[in-house]
Protein backbone atom coordinates (compact mmCIF):
# COMPACT_ATOMS: atom_id res chain seq x y z
CA UNK A 1 0.00 0.00 0.00
CA UNK A 2 1.19 3.82 -0.44
CA UNK A 3 0.39 6.57 1.30
CA UNK A 4 -1.66 9.85 -0.61
CA UNK A 5 -2.79 13.40 0.70
CA UNK A 6 -5.23 15.08 -0.61
CA UNK A 7 -7.08 18.69 0.21
CA UNK A 8 -10.91 18.15 0.39
CA UNK A 9 -12.87 21.66 -0.64
CA UNK A 10 -16.23 22.25 1.25
CA UNK A 11 -18.70 25.41 1.49
CA UNK A 12 -18.21 26.05 -2.19
CA UNK A 13 -14.34 26.13 -1.50
CA UNK A 14 -14.83 28.40 1.65
CA UNK A 15 -12.98 25.54 3.85
CA UNK A 16 -10.78 23.11 3.19
CA UNK A 17 -8.98 20.02 4.79
CA UNK A 18 -6.45 17.49 4.23
CA UNK A 19 -7.22 13.69 4.13
CA UNK A 20 -4.38 10.78 4.87
CA UNK A 21 -5.18 7.27 3.58
CA UNK A 22 -3.65 4.24 1.82
CA UNK A 23 -4.23 2.86 -1.84
CA UNK A 24 -2.66 0.43 -4.08
CA UNK A 25 -2.04 3.19 -6.83
CA UNK A 26 -2.65 6.74 -8.07
CA UNK A 27 -6.11 5.77 -9.24
CA UNK A 28 -7.22 3.98 -6.86
CA UNK A 29 -6.80 6.63 -4.83
CA UNK A 30 -8.50 9.30 -7.39
CA UNK A 31 -11.57 6.78 -7.12
CA UNK A 32 -11.95 6.35 -3.47
CA UNK A 33 -11.74 10.47 -3.60
CA UNK A 34 -14.64 10.59 -6.07
CA UNK A 35 -16.57 7.61 -4.24
CA UNK A 36 -16.33 9.67 -0.97
CA UNK A 37 -16.42 13.78 -1.49
CA UNK A 38 -17.26 13.91 -5.19
CA UNK A 39 -15.60 14.63 -8.20
CA UNK A 40 -13.98 18.19 -8.14
CA UNK A 41 -14.39 18.52 -4.23
CA UNK A 42 -10.66 17.54 -3.70
CA UNK A 43 -7.62 19.90 -5.03
CA UNK A 44 -4.86 17.72 -5.35
CA UNK A 45 -3.66 14.39 -4.64
CA UNK A 46 -0.10 13.33 -4.02
CA UNK A 47 1.47 10.43 -2.93
CA UNK A 48 3.83 11.10 -0.11
CA UNK A 49 7.27 9.23 0.06
CA UNK A 50 8.91 8.67 3.43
Amino acid sequence: MRKFEADIYTDGGARSFRVKFEAEDYFEAERRLIAQYGAGNFGWLTEVYQ
